[in-house]
């Protein structure tokens, strides 16, 4: 009995560091010293320290010498201590920040993997689309694509991946050699890069970018709830055909006289879901009306944090949500939503220390022009650099100051090019260690391993930029950002 008490303290306790992380924490504050000490030409004292404690967290996140969590807490103790912002400043940042709209949303994604909307609709979409092998890989990704635009991503391709793998059980394809297991995996984290650009309420990220250009700007460049979509949405669905020719082309997936799932075999699956209860029923409603207030809330002064609130509450209510706020807990990725808070915040800071202007005029200076379009080709080209060092959003959302800075510094005062390089930075596919792939790749059954994606990653990201060029340049008057 004692042993077993011992066991679960020892569960408890934090993990011993190894030495390589020891290492890469004593570079992290190494690099931190002297960015703070050495004398930096044109760059005030305020944003020097706000610049080694970026040089720091930099560091940090690529090395994970520590793990997430305290990477966030320290980060946020330094820009405290370090005098980038003072307690009250950054109260302040962290009280306008997207936390509450990041938690809210992610409680009502949860109640996704709660019901069997996902299974519905992608049985539904497999019964009408799926007629053949190439088709069935498409079905999933436009089923990918709407359910992670209504919801944010994570929760949504979780409810995916049991779906799929009952598909491709049906089928009897080996988890070893199945390249339509492969496809189906890999289209479904794509089509879920495009559906969480969709909207601004698609993905705790677009939220983010949204407050980071907000507050840089001061208002300026704020992007309404119909503007991202009127800009995400096309871009998002142009981005599906491409991806889906490129994995049948890649993985070899028949157009026709293959094995697919048979109508009464899909009819079947869906009579197994029965009808519509009532929790399901109220879970579709609770998305389309948490969609329509998105949208038109800002008229009437209600904010997307407090419609993220509302429908929170809505979600963990009795008799009439799906969960329960011990779910919402237990499932919360408290650190992704602390580190997008303080980045929001930090990112505030960098513009006004004159550190955005700094980094933009050092690294960007010898590009002189204010010529529209090339400069949309230089942010694309610093969002794919971005994302190689620094996986996943934490790259726009620190770049979005210094990105501003070369813009207004251009003449351009207004949200295009922040909406480009975060685009950009949220759909490369250069880096594939992020969290999408882990998650779906763990939940697979094993028909999706990481050697299966790098290299056709390489090529759909070359393909997605090329497609992207035109699209936004056509896209960006026609939604207001320029």
């Amino acid at each position: 009995m004692n042993k077993e008490i011992t066991q679960q303290k020892d569960e408890t306790k934090p993990a011993p560091l190894t030495t390589k992380q020891i290492i890469w924490f004593l570079v992290s504050t190494v690099v931190y010293v002297i960015l703070r000490v050495i004398p930096i030409a044109g760059l005030s004292p305020e944003g020097q320290k706000a610049l080694a404690v970026l040089g720091w967290v930099i560091v940090a996140l690529i090395s994970e010498c520590l793990p997430s969590m305290l990477i966030t807490l320290i980060f946020g103790s330094a820009i405290i201590v370090s005098g980038v912002l003072t307690p009250g400043q950054f109260l302040t940042a962290f009280g306008t920040s997207p936390f509450i709209l990041i938690v809210g949303l992610g409680a009502v994604g949860m109640g996704m993997t709660r019901t069997n909307l996902g299974a519905r609709m992608s049985y539904l979409m497999m019964k009408y689309i799926g007629k053949t092998p190439r088709l069935m890989v498409l079905a999933i990704m436009i089923v990918g694509f709407v359910i992670v635009a209504l919801i944010v991503n994570l929760p949504a391709l979780l409810a995916m991946c049991p779906v799929i793998i009952s598909i491709l059980k049906e089928l009897d394809e080996d988890p070893e050699t199945s390249n339509l297991g492969k496809a189906m995996f890999l289209g479904l984290i794509w089509a879920g890069a495009g559906g969480g650009l969709a909207l601004i309420s698609s993905s705790a990220t677009t939220v983010a970018a949204a407050a980071a250009i907000d507050t840089v700007s001061e208002g300026v460049a704020a992007i309404s709830y119909g503007q991202w979509a009127v800009f995400g949405i096309p871009i998002g669905l142009a981005m599906l055909i491409p991806a889906w020719l490129l994995l049948c082309k890649w993985f070899k997936i028949e157009g026709k006289g293959a094995k697919v799932m048979e109508p009464e075999v899909l009819n079947a699956k869906i009579k197994e879901l029965g009808r519509m209860n009532a929790e399901e029923m109220r879970y579709a409603l609770i998305l389309v009306a948490m969609i329509a207030l998105f949208a038109v809330g800002g008229g009437f002064g209600i904010t997307p944090p407090v419609v993220a609130l509302i429908f929170m509450g809505i979600m963990i209510m009795p008799y009439i949500g799906v969960i329960t706020f011990d779910v919402v807990q237990k499932n919360t990725n408290w650190a992704m939503c602390f580190q997008m808070a303080f980045f929001m915040g930090f990112a505030g800071a960098i513009s006004g220390t004159g550190l955005g202007d700094w980094l933009a005029g050092t690294l960007f200076g010898w590009f002189q022009t204010d010529n529209l379009f090339i400069l949309m080709l230089a942010v694309i080209l610093i969002a794919h650099i971005g994302n190689i060092v620094i996986p996943g959003a934490g790259a726009s959302i620190l770049l979005i100051p210094s990105v501003w800075a070369i813009s207004v510094n251009a003449g351009y005062a207004n949200s295009f090019l922040p909406m480009v390089l975060f685009h950009v930075v949220n759909w490369t596919q250069f880096q594939p260690i992020q969290p999408q792939y882990l998650v779906v790749c763990a939940n697979s059954g094993g028909y999706l391993k990481i050697r299966d994606f790098v290299v056709p990653n390489l090529i759909i990201t070359v393909i997605w930029t090329v497609l992207f060029i035109p699209l936004a340049w056509f896209l960006g008057p026609i939604a207001g950002l320029r």
